[in-house]
Order: C-alpha cells, then sequence, then structure tokens
C-alpha cells in the first residue's frame, strides 16, 4: 500500500466503472464528500490472478495528489484515481475520465451463511474483454494512463429519466 506513512491507503485492485457501484473504497469516499471532506479513492489496477504491484502507485500516488489538492477538486464530487498495471516508467501520464461500464461481463450470487447461521449473499464480480470507450476509465488505464474520474452521488440516467417521463405522461399516468 503506497504511503502507509502518510495515511494513503490504496485497493487492490481496480475500481472501474460498475465495479464503483460495489466498491466500499468509492463508498468511502462518496462518504467523505457528503460529510464536505474533500475525498479521492484510490485503486491500483492489477489482473485477477496477480499480486498488485504497488511500484507505480507507490511513486505516482503523492504527486498526483499534491496535484489535485493544489489545483482544486470539484465541488460535491469524489475523485476515483485508478493506477494502470505498468512499471512506473511506462505510465503515460494522467487523463480525466467518465465512468463506463468498465470491465464488468456479469455477476454471480453466491447464498451462503455467516458463522452465527445468519443468511447473506457473496457477490463476485466476472471479468472481460470490453469495449473501450473514448474517455472512459477503462480505456485510459489500458493505454496506460492514470485515470482521475469525477464521481458524484446522482447515478439516474438523463436519458431514460427523460424517456420515462415522456411515456407515463402520455399514457396519464406521470406528469
Amino acid at each position: 500500500m503506497c504511503g502507509t506513512k502518510t495515511g494513503v491507503l490504496i485497493n487492490s485492485g481496480s475500481n472501474i466503472g460498475f465495479e464503483t457501484v460495489l466498491s466500499g473504497t468509492v463508498g468511502a469516499a462518496i462518504t467523505g464528500v457528503l460529510l464536505g471532506i474533500p475525498s479521492v479513492a484510490l485503486s491500483q489496477d492489477k489482473r485477477p490472478e496477480d499480486q498488485p504491484d504497488w511500484h507505480t502507485a507507490e511513486e505516482q500516488c503523492l504527486p498526483l495528489l499534491n496535484k489535485l489538492f493544489e489545483t482544486g477538486l470539484p465541488a460535491e464530487c469524489c475523485l476515483n484515481v485508478n493506477f494502470p498495471n505498468l512499471p512506473p516508467g511506462q505510465v503515460k501520464g494522467v487523463r480525466v475520465t467518465r465512468q463506463g461500464i468498465g470491465k464488468v461481463k456479469g455477476v454471480t450470487v453466491t447464498p451462503t451463511a455467516d458463522p452465527h447461521g445468519e443468511d447473506y449473499f457473496w457477490l463476485r464480480v466476472e471479468h472481460g474483454v470490453t469495449d473501450l470507450p473514448e474517455y472512459s476509465e477503462v480505456s485510459a488505464v489500458a493505454a496506460g494512463f492514470i485515470s482521475v474520474t469525477p464521481l458524484t452521488w446522482e447515478r439516474t440516467s438523463q436519458q431514460g429519466w427523460s424517456e420515462l417521463s415522456a411515456r407515463l405522461s402520455q399514457n396519464g399516468i406521470g406528469e
């Protein structure tokens, strides 16, 4: 983990696209924003079968955080930062990105019980090859860039909202 002497902690594995919905790392950063605390979620990309190589995050983390806080964080959002799975000298720079679907191809749900016999469900994200939309987190990290994505708690699909509002209004159900 990066900068343990500085109190900076980095998630093992990326938080890209849909995974941010399930992420405790991103959830903590969003909670910080709700409490008025400027917040950044940090993650080191890795292949699922590998241990993370922390060298890139260790070298790039503190200079990036300093630059982000010097320039100022956007209001009412946290930043989601993903370091690429490359040696530090191969990182091409930093890109401001948008959240996309990411690398998720599916989710499996396994019912189980905790040591006290209480039921719970284990979610496992299935990864796969995805499209690399321009300006997305997944395309930036795949191309060797550090991705920085401003996230907020507002998850409403504006297009979906407009379409549903129009349909319901036409049928006398909504306003």
